[in-house]
C-alpha cells in the first residue's frame, strides 16, 4: 500500500496540474519513488471513494472542481493502462471509479459526463473487454430502463419482457452484479452510444488493415448491444411521459445505433432486421398520436431513422436480400399512415417540424428503383413561352414566366418531385416575386390535366398506399399538391396567399368526375375553408352594395362540383361537417358570406340550378343525385344551419343579415325535404329567422313558400294539401304540448320558467303569423286556443295550464298589437334579392287572427277576470313572513332582476298573479286599439281596483312583504298602460262610485292615484327593507308606471266640450312638479336599465310644460328659476349619459329628445346667459367633445339639433363655433349597426322617431351610416336657412322676416369665420400638406361649406369676403381644394359682376402672379362670362375679360396654357358663335384683323388633334358644370360625382370627401400621359439610333476602319461624366502646352521675381496633378453596372465603394444625379475620382452585349435557382458586375444575357440585403481574390 504522504503528494499535484500533464506527472512520480503503479492506483481509488462519500455536495454537484475530478480520473485510467494485472483492476475502475462519478454528475455538466463516459469506454476497448461489458455492464444498464418502464406502465408482461431481452440474452447471476444504484437515463444512453461508436471504429480499423480472415471482436459486441437495447429504448421513447427522458434515446442512442446497423447490414440476419424496423415504426406511431411535444420528438426520431425504415431501398442492390425482406411483410412505403404523417408534418405550424418532414420526404424521394419517378416534359416550347392555362397571358404572367425561365425552370426534363420540392422551398424561404415566377409553371407540371394540357403521360391509377409515391398519378398528385396549397394558404405574405388561392380557383376542376375521391375532404373543410375566410381574397366584397366577390363565386363553383361527385348521404354529411366547421371558426364578414355561398352551392343537386354559372359540362352519375335523406341527417342539417343563423345575428347590417339568411334558407330547402322531418324541428328552425325577413311581407317569405311547396313526387295541389295539414297538425301538437302539463310537473313556477315559456310562445306566434297557412287552418288553431281559454277558470289548479295559456295569448296579442311594417323598398334591398318576385300569401294572418282574438277576448274576458282575481289574491294575503322561510339559495344574497327573495311557494303565487293581471291588461290595451266596445265595465273596474289596492298598500315591515309589493308593481306597469288607454269621464265616474267611494273630480282621481303611487314607491325605495339590487328593480318599474300615467291628456278625463283635444295634462301641477324634481334627482344615479323610462317621463313632463308651472318666489324671477331647474336637469342627465353605453340608439335618442326639447330650446337663456354659455349650449359642447369617441352620438346629435336650429333660427347665432366644428367633422368609417338597431329594436325605432328628423331625407339617407352624415346634415341646414332668407324677399310676414334676419346673420358669421380660418389659421391655411391627409380633408370640408354659405353674402361685406378670398387664392393648394374656392369666386362674381373689373382682372394682368392663382382667376372670369345674365351684362364682361385672358393661350406654362385654351374654346363657341367656317366674315369677303386672328385661333383649337383629345377628356365636366347648382348640398355631396356610376370601379375609387376630380387635375393628368408617350417614343428612337451606331462601331473595329480608333471600353459611345476639370486629361494637355510656351519665352522675363513665384506655383500644381492622375490610374478591371438602381442613397454609397476598391467605372442611368445635394453629402466627393458613365436602361442590354464581345464576364448579383455562392465563385479579371433593382432585382431579359449569378450566403431569417451593401460585399470579394488579401 502506498504511503499516505505519497498519496497526498499525488493529490496535491492533481489539484494544480492540467489534465494533459497528468500522465507524464504520474510517470515521473513512479520513476522517482519506485512505487508499483498498482499501489498508487489502489490508494487513489480509495481516496476517490472517500471524497465521494464525504464531500459529494461540496464539489461534485457544484461543478467548481471539475478539472480536479477530470485530472483524478485521468491519473487512475493511466495507471490502469500500465498495470500488469488489468483483469483484476477492471471491475475496480468500472464500479468504484467510473460508475460512481456518473452517478454523482448531472445532465447540466455535459463536459464532465462525456469525459467520464469516454474513460469508461476506453477501459473496455483498450483490453477488448467486450465480454465483461456484456456480462456485467449491460444488465446494470438495463436496470434503469426497466425502472422507467415500471414507473410508466407497471410490471411488464411476459411478451414485453422477452422483447426487451431483459433475461433471454444473459446467463449472468444477478447476485454477482455490483450493488450500485441505477444510472440516469441520459448517462445510460451516452454510455451505450459511446460503446457503439467505439466498437464500430474498432471494426473499421481492423477492416482497414485488410484482415478479412477473422471477424473483429467489436462487431458481434456492437450488433449484440443494438439487439439487446434497441427494443427497450423504443419502449422508453413511446411510453415515458418525461420529455427529457424521451430526448435521450432519440438524440443519443438512435443515431449511432442506426448507423451501425446500416454499416453491418450485410452481416445481420434478415429475420432480426424485420422486427427491429416494425417495432420502431409501431412505437413511433404511438408517439405521433400524443401531444405537441411528443409529435415533435416523433418527427425527430423519424427523421433520424427514415433511412433505416427505407432499408433495403437505401442500401446497395441485393436482389436476394430484397426478396427476403419482402417476405417479412413490412414496407414503410406501403403504410398509409406514414404518408399521412409526412403530409401532416409538411403543413405543421412549427417550422422545425416542417423542415424535418420535408427532409424525410426528400430521403424517400432519393430511394432506389421503386421510388424513381418518371419525368414529364415541360409545357413550354423552346421557341416561346406558351401558356399553361386556357386563355392569354397577362403582363404579370409573362414577367413571371420570363423569371421562371431565367431560373432554369423551363427545361424540357423536369422531375415531378423536384417541382414539388422547389415549390415547397419557395413557400418556405423565398419572397413574392420568386413564388410568382415559379408557381404557375410548376403547378402545370404537377397537374397538367387541370391546367388546360393533355395528360397522355400519366401513370395508371395505383393503389392508395403504393400510389402516394408517384406524382404522375392524378389522384396522388392532387393529394401531394394539397400540401402546397395548404402551406400557401397560410403563408405570411398576403400577396402569396392571394396568388395561390387564385391559382387554385383557376384550375379546371370540372375535368375530374370523381372530385370528392381525389381531393382530400380534410383539406377542403379545413385549409380551404380557412383560406376563404382571409379578407385579402375579397377586395371587391361589398362594392356597389353586392355582398359577394369573384373569389366567392369561384369557390362556390368548386364546392358545387365537389358535392355533385358525392352520393346523397355523403353530400348531407359533407354539408353538416362544413356547417359545423364554419361555426367553430371566427369568421370575418366576407368569409362568413363566402361560406354561405359555398354551402348553398354544395347543397344544389342539379347543375342547371346552380346559383353560380359553370362553363364546363360535367358527366355525373344521375343515380347519385337524389337529395332525399333520412330524418336523422335532415335534423343534423337543420341543427347546423340553425347555429349559422344565430351566428349571422352578430352582424349588424340588416342587408347583410338578409343576404346570409337567404343563402341559409336556400341551403335548407335544397338539402331537406319537409314532410320527411318532424314539424317540431322545422318549427324550431323557422323560428330562428327574424320576423321582418320571413313574415308575410318579408323578403324571404317567397323562398319559404317555395320550400313548402317543393314536395317531390306530388302535384302542386297534393303537395300544398300535405304541407297545410303537416303544418297545422304540427302547430296544434306544439300548442297542446306547450299548454298541457308534463307527467311529473309541479304547480310551482319560477322566473326562469316564465322566461322559457315566453320564448316558446313568441316563436309559436311568429310561425303561425308567417302567412303559410290557409284561413281555415289558422281558424282551427285559434279555435283550439279559444277552447282552452273558455275553461281557464276551471283549470286554475292544474299544473300551470292557465299560466301557459295566458302567456301564449299574450304573445299573440303583442305580435298583433301594432300594424305590420312596410316591406323594404328596392333601394334598401340587396340587389340579388330584390329581383325575386314576392308571392301573394294565401290568406292574411292578420285578419284571421285578429278576428279570433276579438272573439276570444269578448267571450272569455269574464273567465280571465275571475282567474286574475283569484290568483292575484296572493298579493293581498298577509303573514307570508310568518308562514314561510327563505330558501338557502337566496339567504345572504343581494338578489337581482330575476332573483326574488321569496320562498318557492310565494314566488309561484306572485308569478301566477303577475301573468294573469298582465294578460288582462294586454287584452284591454289591444281592445282599446281595435274596438273599444269590447271592453266591459267589469274589466275596467278590475284594472282600477287593482291599481287602487296596489297604491294603497300598508307599509311593509319585513323583507318578504316588500318583495310582494315589488311583484305587485311589476304587474302595475301593464295596469297603468291599460288604464291610460281606457280612461274616460264615464270610467272615472264609475270608478269613483264603485272603488274610491267619493265624489271627486275626474282630475282629482288621477292625482290621488298618482300621489298614492309615489308615496308607496318612495317609501319602499327610501326604506332599508329591500335589498339594494331589488330597489333598483323597483325604481325601473316606478318610471315605467309613471310613463303610462303621464301620457294621459286632460281631454280624455274631462268633458270634450270644455277642453277639446288640447295638449293639457290630466295631472295637476303639483303632481307634475313633484314627478319632475323626482326625475331630476333620479337621473344623477340612473343606469342603462332605468334610463329609458326615466327620460321618457322627462320628455312627457316637458311636453306638458312643467317648467311653466314652477313656483316662483318674490326674490327669484321666473326665468331664473327655470334656468336653475334646467341646469339641474342638464347636469343630471349628462352625468347619467356620460357613463352609459353610447352604442345603444334608444338611450341616446331618448336623451336628446328629452333634454334638447322644443319647449326649452327657444328660450335664449338656455343658450346664452349674459355672455356665458347656457345649459343647452354647455350640453351640446360636451356632446361635440365626445364626438370622436362616439361617432353615433355625433350623428344623432347633429340630426336632432339641426332640426331644432331650423325650427328656431334665432338660436343659431349662439352656435357659430359649434356649426363650424360640425361643418369640419367627418370621416370614412361605416356604422351599419345603426340600421340594425332601428329595424329590429322597437324601443330604438320609437326613440329614433322622437328625434327631429332629417331635413332632406333623400339626400341625407345615403350618408346615414357614415361619419359624413354630420357634415351633410349641417350643409342641408344651411341651405334651408338660405331658402328662408330668399323666401323673406317674396313674403313680407313679420315672422318670416325675423327668421330671415336671424338666418342671414348666422350664415354671414359662419362664412366669415370659415374664410378667416382658411386664410389665417395655422392648419387650414397651410400650403404644404399631403394628399388625403387630415389637413387636406379639413380644407375640402371647409371650402365645401363656404360654397354653400355663398348664398348669404351681402354687399356690405363683399369687400371683406373678397380680401379673404384673394389671400386664399394666392396660397398653394391642391386642385381638389382650389376648385371649391373657384366655385365660390364664381358665385360672388355672378351676384356682383363689378368684382371682375375690380379684383379679378388686375390679377390677370399681373403676369408674375403664381400660376395656380392665375389659373383660378382664368376659371372664375371665363365661367362668370359664360353664365352671366342678362345679355347686356355678358356683353360688357366680354369686352373686359377677353383681352385679359387671351395672353394665357400662349403662356409658357403648359397646364395653364391648355387650361386657358379649353375654357376660351367654350367662350368662342357659346358666346362669340365662332366656327372654323364662319369667323365673322362680311358679305364682301373682307374682315378685320382681329376677326382673322380669332378665326385662326378657333380653327387651330378645333382642328388640332391634341386639343380635341384634351377637350374630349374633360368635356363631360364642362358640359355638366353649373356654378349655381355646384354650390348646393346636392351638387357638392354627390357620391357619383355628378356623372354616371361605373360598376367596374373598385371601392377605393369612391370620390375623396365627395370631391370630384378637378378640371386642372384632369388637364395635368392628360398632359402627363402625353409627355410619357413622347418620352417613350423618343427613347425608342434613341435606342434605335444607338443600336445602329454600335453596329457600325463593331463593323469598323473588325475591319480596321475608323471605328477601330474607338476606345476599347466603348466610352466614345456613351457620355462620360467628368469630374473636376483640374484633374481631367484635357487639363493635363493644356498644362503641358502652357509649359512649352513658357519655355519658349524670353528668359529675362522668367527671371523676374513674380514670374519665378508663378513658375514655382505651377510646378507645384503640376506635381500635385501628376500624383492625382496616378491615383486615378491603376484601377481594377471591374465595371459596376448600377443602371437599374433609382434611390440616391444607394447610388451615392456605391460611388464611394467603387472609389475605395478602385473599380474601373460605375454605370448609371442618369449621370446628373451626382449633382444632387443628398448624393454629394453621402459620396463625400467620391464622384470626382471614379469614372462615371451614363447608360440608360433601354440601352443596357446592348451595352452588356458589347462588353461581352470585349471579353468581359457578365456576373449578376441575384438569388436564382442556379446562383453560386459568392465564396465559391472565382471571378475573372475582366468582370462586369450587374446590380438589380431595390425590390424586384434583376429583370428577366437581363438575367438571360449574364454568364453567371452569385449570391451572398445568409444565416438569418430575412432573405435579402440592401443593394448597396450587397454590392460592397461583392466588390470586396473581387478585390480579395485578385490582391490575395
Amino acid at each position: 500500500m502506498a504511503s499516505s504522504s505519497l498519496v497526498k503528494a499525488v493529490v496535491g499535484v492533481l489539484e494544480v496540474a492540467p489534465c494533459q500533464a497528468v500522465p507524464a506527472t504520474i510517470d515521473a512520480l513512479l520513476l522517482a519513488t519506485s512505487t508499483h503503479p498498482s499501489l498508487i492506483m489502489s490508494a487513489l481509488v480509495d481516496h476517490l471513494s472517500q471524497l465521494l462519500e464525504e464531500s459529494t455536495l461540496l464539489f461534485i454537484h457544484s461543478g467548481e472542481k471539475d478539472d480536479f475530478v477530470i485530472a483524478f480520473l485521468s491519473a487512475i485510467v493511466h495507471l490502469f493502462n500500465i498495470v500488469d494485472n488489468k483483469e483484476q483492476f477492471l471491475p475496480t475502475v468500472v464500479w468504484a471509479v467510473c460508475v460512481p462519478l456518473l452517478q454523482q454528475s448531472n445532465a447540466s455538466r455535459t463536459a464532465l459526463c462525456n469525459i467520464v463516459t469516454e474513460a469508461l469506454v476506453d477501459v473496455f476497448s483498450s483490453k477488448l473487454a467486450w465480454s465483461y461489458a456484456e456480462e456485467y455492464l449491460f444488465p446494470y444498464l438495463l436496470k434503469t430502463i426497466h425502472l422507467i418502464l415500471w414507473r410508466e406502465k407497471g410490471p411488464l408482461d411476459s411478451s414485453e419482457t422477452e422483447l426487451c431481452n431483459l433475461t433471454a440474452s444473459t446467463s449472468t447471476d444477478e447476485s454477482r452484479l455490483p450493488s450500485c444504484k441505477p444510472l440516469a437515463l441520459h448517462e445510460v444512453c451516452r454510455v451505450l452510444a459511446m460503446l457503439v461508436i467505439k466498437a464500430s471504429d474498432e471494426v473499421e480499423k481492423v477492416s482497414s488493415k485488410e484482415e478479412h480472415f477473422c471477424t473483429p471482436s467489436g462487431e458481434p459486441f456492437c450488433i449484440g448491444l443494438i439487439m439487446r437495447f434497441f427494443h427497450p429504448m423504443l419502449r422508453v421513447i413511446s411510453q415515458t411521459s418525461n420529455d427529457t427522458e424521451r430526448h435521450c434515446p432519440i438524440n443519443l442512442f438512435l443515431p449511432p445505433a442506426l448507423k451501425a446497423i446500416y454499416k453491418f447490414r450485410d452481416r445481420i440476419p434478415v429475420e432480426r432486421v424485420g422486427p427491429l424496423r416494425l417495432d420502431l415504426w409501431d412505437n413511433l406511431r404511438l408517439l405521433f398520436g400524443r401531444g405537441f411535444l411528443q409529435r415533435q420528438d416523433a418527427y425527430s426520431a423519424l427523421d433520424i431513422s427514415v433511412r433505416f425504415l427505407l432499408f433495403p431501398y437505401t442500401s446497395e442492390r441485393n436482389v436476394a436480400r430484397e426478396t427476403e425482406l419482402e417476405m417479412l411483410g413490412f414496407d414503410i412505403l406501403n403504410e398509409t399512415e406514414f404518408w399521412n404523417i409526412v403530409k401532416s408534418g409538411l403543413v405543421d405550424r412549427d417550422q422545425l417540424t416542417r423542415k424535418r418532414a420535408v427532409h424525410i420526404l426528400k430521403e424517400v424521394s432519393k430511394a432506389g428503383s421503386p421510388c424513381q419517378f418518371m419525368s414529364t416534359q415541360s409545357l413550354v416550347d423552346q421557341k416561346g413561352l406558351g401558356s399553361s392555362f386556357s386563355g392569354s397571358f397577362t403582363k404579370r404572367d409573362t414577367y413571371a414566366a420570363l423569371e421562371a425561365r431565367s431560373l432554369g425552370l423551363w427545361d424540357h426534363e423536369i422531375e415531378s418531385w423536384k417541382a414539388f420540392f422547389l415549390l415547397y422551398d419557395m413557400l418556405e424561404e423565398y419572397g413574392t416575386h420568386l413564388v410568382e415566377a415559379v408557381w404557375k409553371n410548376q403547378i402545370s407540371v404537377l397537374l397538367p390535366t387541370l391546367c388546360g394540357e393533355d395528360s397522355k403521360d400519366q401513370a395508371p391509377s395505383e393503389p392508395l398506399c403504393k400510389g402516394k409515391r408517384y406524382l404522375q398519378n392524378l389522384d396522388t398528385s392532387i393529394w401531394w399538391v394539397s400540401v402546397l396549397w395548404e402551406r400557401g394558404f397560410a403563408h405570411d405574405n398576403p400577396q402569396v396567399r392571394r396568388l395561390i388561392l387564385q391559382s387554385f380557383m383557376e384550375l379546371e376542376w370540372a375535368k375530374i368526375i370523381n372530385l370528392a375521391h381525389v381531393m382530400p375532404e380534410s383539406f377542403v373543410l379545413s385549409s380551404l375553408v380557412s383560406a376563404l375566410n382571409d379578407p385579402i381574397h375579397h377586395k371587391d366584397f361589398g362594392v356597389k352594395g353586392l355582398y359577394s366577390s369573384q373569389t366567392a363565386k369561384a369557390a362556390a363553383r368548386f364546392f358545387n362540383l365537389y358535392s355533385m361527385s358525392l352520393g346523397a348521404r355523403d353530400r348531407t354529411n359533407f354539408l353538416i361537417k362544413m356547417a359545423g366547421e364554419s361555426c367553430t371558426k371566427q369568421l370575418c364578414r366576407p368569409g362568413f358570406m363566402t361560406l354561405m355561398m359555398c354551402l348553398e352551392a354544395a347543397a344544389y343537386s342539379d347543375q342547371n340550378s346552380m346559383p353560380v354559372g359553370n362553363e364546363h359540362s360535367v358527366s355525373i352519375d344521375t343515380t347519385r343525385m337524389s337529395v332525399e335523406c333520412d330524418d336523422m341527417h335532415s335534423v343534423k342539417v337543420l341543427d347546423s344551419l340553425g347555429l349559422l343563423i344565430e351566428e349571422s345575428k352578430s352582424h349588424f347590417n340588416p342587408k347583410y343579415r338578409l343576404k346570409a339568411c337567404c343563402h341559409l334558407l336556400q341551403i335548407a330547402s335544397n338539402a331537406v325535404v319537409l314532410p320527411n322531418i318532424q314539424f317540431k324541428k322545422f318549427f324550431w328552425f323557422l323560428g330562428l329567422f327574424p320576423q321582418d325577413f320571413i313574415g308575410s311581407r318579408g323578403m324571404l317569405h317567397n323562398d319559404v313558400w317555395v320550400w313548402l311547396r317543393s314536395t317531390p313526387n306530388r302535384t302542386d295541389s297534393e303537395s300544398l294539401f300535405d304541407v297545410q295539414t303537416w303544418m297545422t297538425e304540427g302547430l296544434h301538437e306544439i300548442s297542446e304540448a306547450f299548454i298541457k302539463p308534463a307527467v311529473y310537473s309541479s304547480d310551482s313556477i319560477t322566473d326562469e320558467d316564465v322566461e322559457t315559456w315566453t320564448q316558446e310562445a313568441d316563436k309559436w306566434a311568429r310561425v303561425a303569423s308567417f302567412g303559410f297557412l290557409e284561413s281555415k287552418n289558422l281558424s282551427s288553431l285559434m279555435t283550439c286556443i279559444h277552447g282552452h281559454a273558455a275553461q281557464i277558470y276551471q283549470r286554475a289548479y292544474n299544473a300551470c295550464i292557465p299560466e301557459k295559456l295566458l302567456i301564449l295569448l299574450g304573445s299573440i296579442l303583442r305580435l298583433f298589437s301594432f300594424s305590420s311594417k312596410e316591406p323594404e323598398t328596392s333601394e334598401t334591398m340587396p340587389q340579388e334579392i330584390k329581383k325575386q318576385p314576392v308571392l301573394v300569401p294565401i290568406g292574411s294572418p292578420l285578419d284571421v287572427i285578429q278576428n279570433h282574438l276579438h272573439s276570444i277576448i269578448s267571450a272569455n274576458m269574464d273567465e280571465f277576470l275571475a282567474h286574475a282575481q283569484r290568483v292575484s289574491s296572493a298579493f293581498w294575503i298577509n303573514g307570508f313572513s310568518c308562514s314561510a322561510t327563505l330558501p338557502n339559495s337566496v339567504t345572504g344574497k343581494l338578489g337581482g332582476p330575476s332573483q326574488r327573495r321569496l320562498p318557492m311557494i310565494v314566488t309561484s303565487s306572485v308569478l301566477k298573479g303577475i301573468i294573469a293581471v298582465t294578460t288582462v291588461a294586454d287584452c284591454i290595451c289591444w281592445a282599446c286599439k281595435t274596438d273599444k266596445s269590447q271592453i266591459s265595465d267589469s274589466a275596467v273596474l278590475f284594472v282600477w281596483e287593482f291599481a287602487w289596492k296596489a297604491v294603497t298598500l300598508k307599509e311593509a315591515n319585513e323583507e318578504m312583504e316588500a318583495e310582494v309589493c315589488l311583484s305587485i308593481f311589476e304587474a302595475l306597469a301593464s295596469i297603468f298602460k291599460a288604464l291610460a288607454l281606457s280612461v274616460s269621464p264615464i270610467v272615472l265616474s264609475l270608478v269613483n262610485q264603485e272603488i274610491i267611494y267619493g265624489g271627486l273630480q275626474a282630475q282629482s282621481t288621477l292625482d290621488i292615484l298618482t300621489w298614492k303611487f309615489l308615496e308607496t314607491t318612495n317609501r319602499l325605495l327610501h326604506g332599508c327593507i329591500l335589498a339594494r339590487s331589488r330597489r333598483a328593480v323597483l325604481l325601473v318599474q316606478k318610471w315605467y308606471c309613471l310613463d303610462g300615467l303621464l301620457s294621459i291628456p286632460l281631454w280624455k278625463v274631462a268633458s270634450a266640450g270644455n277642453f277639446g283635444k288640447q295638449d293639457t295634462p290630466a295631472l295637476s301641477d303639483s303632481i307634475l312638479k313633484n314627478v319632475f324634481f323626482d326625475a331630476i334627482s333620479s337621473l344623477e344615479s340612473a343606469g342603462d336599465v332605468n334610463m329609458l323610462p326615466l327620460l321618457r317621463c322627462v320628455r312627457s313632463l316637458l311636453y306638458w310644460g312643467v317648467l311653466g308651472r314652477l313656483d316662483v318666489s318674490e326674490a327669484t324671477s321666473e326665468s331664473k328659476k327655470v334656468l336653475e331647474v334646467v341646469w339641474s336637469l342638464v347636469r343630471a342627465a349628462w352625468t347619467s349619459i356620460a357613463d352609459s353605453n353610447k352604442r345603444k340608439v334608444a338611450s341616446i335618442a331618448a336623451f336628446l329628445s328629452a333634454i334638447i326639447h322644443p319647449s326649452i330650446f327657444h328660450i335664449v337663456s338656455m343658450h346664452d346667459n349674459d355672455g356665458d354659455a347656457g345649459p343647452l349650449k354647455w350640453l351640446l359642447g360636451n356632446l361635440l367633445d365626445q364626438g370622436s369617441r362616439s361617432p353615433r352620438t355625433m350623428r344623432l346629435t347633429s340630426m336632432h339639433v339641426a332640426g331644432m336650429w331650423l325650427r328656431f333660427p334665432a338660436i343659431t347665432q349662439y352656435y357659430i363655433e359649434e356649426l363650424k366644428l360640425l361643418s369640419l367633422h367627418g370621416g370614412e368609417s361605416i356604422d351599419e349597426e345603426l340600421d340594425g338597431q332601428i329595424s329590429e329594436n322597437l324601443q330604438a325605432a320609437r326613440e329614433y322617431l322622437s328625434l327631429m328628423q332629417s331635413l332632406d331625407p333623400e339626400l341625407i339617407e345615403e350618408f346615414r351610416n357614415s361619419e359624413q352624415y354630420v357634415r351633410v346634415t349641417i350643409a342641408v341646414l344651411i341651405h334651408k336657412l338660405a331658402e328662408i332668407v330668399d323666401k323673406a324677399r317674396i313674403y313680407k310676414e313679420l315672422e318670416t322676416r325675423q327668421a330671415a334676419v336671424y338666418a342671414s346673420t348666422c350664415g354671414m358669421q359662419l362664412l366669415l369665420s370659415l374664410l378667416k380660418s382658411l386664410a389665417h389659421d395655422k392648419d387650414l391655411s397651410k400650403e404644404l400638406y399631403k394628399r388625403k391627409s387630415a389637413i387636406h380633408r379639413r380644407k375640402v370640408r371647409a371650402w365645401q361649406m363656404v360654397c354653400i354659405l355663398s348664398q348669404f353674402i351681402e354687399e356690405k361685406l363683399i369687400w371683406e369676403v373678397m380680401d379673404l378670398l384673394q389671400i386664399c387664392l394666392l396660397k398653394n393648394n391642391l386642385p381638389s381644394v382650389r376648385q371649391y374656392a373657384e366655385i365660390f369666386g364664381v358665385q360672388l362674381c355672378l351676384r356682383f359682376p363689378y368684382l371682375i373689373k375690380d379684383r379679378i382682372l388686375p390679377n390677370l394682368r399681373d403676369y408674375n402672379l403664381k400660376t395656380q392663382a392665375l389659373a383660378s382667376c382664368v376659371f372664375i372670369a371665363v365661367n362668370v362670362l359664360i353664365h352671366a345674365a342678362p345679355q347686356s351684362v355678358q356683353n360688357e364682361l366680354l369686352q373686359e375679360i377677353m383681352p385679359a385672358v387671351m395672353p394665357y393661350l400662349t403662356t409658357h406654362h403648359h397646364p395653364l396654357r391648355s387650361f386657358s385654351q379649353i375654357l376660351m374654346h367654350e367662350v368662342f363657341h357659346k358666346i362669340l358663335k365662332l366656327s372654323p367656317r364662319c369667323g365673322g366674315q362680311q358679305e364682301d369677303g373682307c374682315c378685320s384683323l382681329e376677326n382673322k386672328c380669332l378665326q385662326s385661333i378657333v380653327s387651330y383649337l378645333d382642328g388640332n388633334v391634341d386639343c380635341r383629345r384634351i377637350r374630349v377628356s374633360v368635356g363631360k365636366f364642362l358640359s355638366m358644370f353649373d356654378p349655381r347648382s355646384a354650390a348646393t348640398p346636392r351638387g357638392i355631396f354627390s357620391i357619383h360625382n355628378g356623372g354616371e356610376e361605373d360598376p367596374s370601379k373598385p371601392l377605393d375609387d369612391i370620390p375623396f370627401e365627395c370631391a370630384p376630380v378637378a378640371l386642372m387635375d384632369q388637364v395635368s393628368s392628360f398632359l402627363n400621359e402625353a409627355r410619357e408617350d413622347l418620352r417613350q417614343s423618343m427613347a425608342a428612337d434613341a435606342n434605335t439610333l444607338h443600336t445602329e451606331e454600335m453596329a457600325v462601331h463593331h463593323n469598323g473595329a473588325a475591319g480596321g476602319g475608323r471605328g477601330s480608333t474607338c476606345l476599347a471600353d466603348g466610352s466614345s459611345d456613351f457620355q462620360r461624366k467628368m469630374g473636376s476639370l483640374r484633374f481631367s486629361e484635357t487639363s493635363c494637355t493644356e498644362f503641358e502646352r502652357f509649359q512649352e510656351n513658357l519655355a519658349a519665352t524670353d528668359s529675362s522675363w522668367m527671371l523676374s521675381g513674380i514670374e519665378k513665384e508663378d513658375a514655382l506655383l505651377l510646378t507645384t500644381m503640376h506635381s500635385r496633378l501628376e500624383d492625382l492622375v496616378k491615383m486615378r490610374g491603376n484601377r481594377q478591371e471591374l465595371i459596376v453596372v448600377a443602371t437599374l438602381l433609382g434611390r440616391i442613397p444607394n447610388l451615392a454609397g456605391l460611388v464611394r465603394t467603387c472609389e475605395v476598391f478602385k473599380a474601373s467605372s460605375l454605370i448609371l442611368a442618369d449621370a446628373s444625379v451626382t449633382q444632387d445635394k443628398q448624393f454629394q453629402l453621402i459620396s463625400v466627393t467620391a464622384e470626382m475620382w471614379v469614372p462615371i458613365k451614363e447608360v440608360p436602361e433601354a440601352s443596357l442590354q446592348e451595352y452588356l452585349a458589347v462588353k461581352m464581345k470585349e471579353g468581359y464576364t457578365l456576373v449578376g448579383l441575384e438569388q436564382t435557382a442556379n446562383s453560386i455562392s459568392l465564396e465559391d465563385y472565382k471571378f475573372q479579371k475582366k468582370t462586369v458586375l450587374v446590380l438589380g433593382r431595390e425590390k424586384e432585382g434583376i429583370p428577366v431579359n437581363i438575367l438571360q444575357t449574364l454568364d453567371a449569378c452569385v449570391e451572398i450566403p445568409q444565416l438569418g431569417v430575412i432573405r435579402s440585403l440592401n443593394v448597396h451593401v450587397s454590392g460592397a460585399i461583392a466588390l470586396w470579394e473581387y478585390t480579395r481574390q485578385f490582391l490575395n488579401i
